[in-house]
């Protein structure tokens, strides 16, 4: 085989790779917004796949009465590994293991960016790492037991946990249109 043979299948096999992740992606967040319209559009709005000015992009964000909640969603199938303080959690599939970065940081981080540009109390706004259905969550059983780290299927339930009305239907109008014109403005 000839050098420019290797290399245009070492960049066919690079492309290729890229283009699965792409679509892995595409279909986790199809799968999450399926699953978020299931809850009652009166009372819950979504606005999903935009950038707030300074912040991490926003994969789903819901507005309710019963507050505010950010999905971050996670794509990795295989068992994860991580406790709440960990730097680096751990994907294994089969034996291999690969470290990714413990998505809990940036999700408080998030929080904050939200908190601030909606000038909204912290305490109105509730993170949620959502991963992958074929993810198996050997993680901290704290997060676990607080659900601030679910599976996809698990979202829908986590929000509606929630049964205490905590803003009004005006702050949640409000919110959400506020979301809406920042998705709008960065989607031109």
């Amino acid at each position: 085989m000839s050098d420019l043979s290797i290399f245009l299948f070492l960049a066919a096999i690079i492309v290729l790779s890229a283009l699965y992740t792409r679509l892995r992606k595409k279909v986790g967040s199809s799968y999450v917004q399926q699953k978020l319209q299931t809850l009652n559009e009166k009372e819950y709005k979504i606005v999903s796949s935009f950038q707030l000015p300074e912040a991490e992009r926003l994969d789903h964000v819901v507005v309710s009465i019963y507050g505010v909640f950010l999905i971050k969603r996670e794509n990795y199938n295989g068992s994860i590994y991580g406790k709440e303080t960990d730097e680096e959690w751990l994907f294994q599939v089969k034996k291999k293991q690969t470290p990714f970065i413990n998505p809990l940081p940036a999700s408080k981080q998030t929080k904050q960016h939200v908190a601030e540009y909606l000038q909204l109390d912290e305490k109105y706004i509730t993170p949620i790492v959502a991963f992958s259905n074929k993810a198996i969550l050997a993680i901290d059983p704290t997060l676990l037991k607080t659900k601030t780290v679910v599976l996809y299927d698990e979202i829908v339930a986590r929000i509606a946990s929630h049964k205490t009305p905590r803003l009004s239907k005006e702050q949640v109008t409000k919110l959400t249109e506020k979301l809406q014109e920042e998705k709008k403005a960065h989607s031109k």
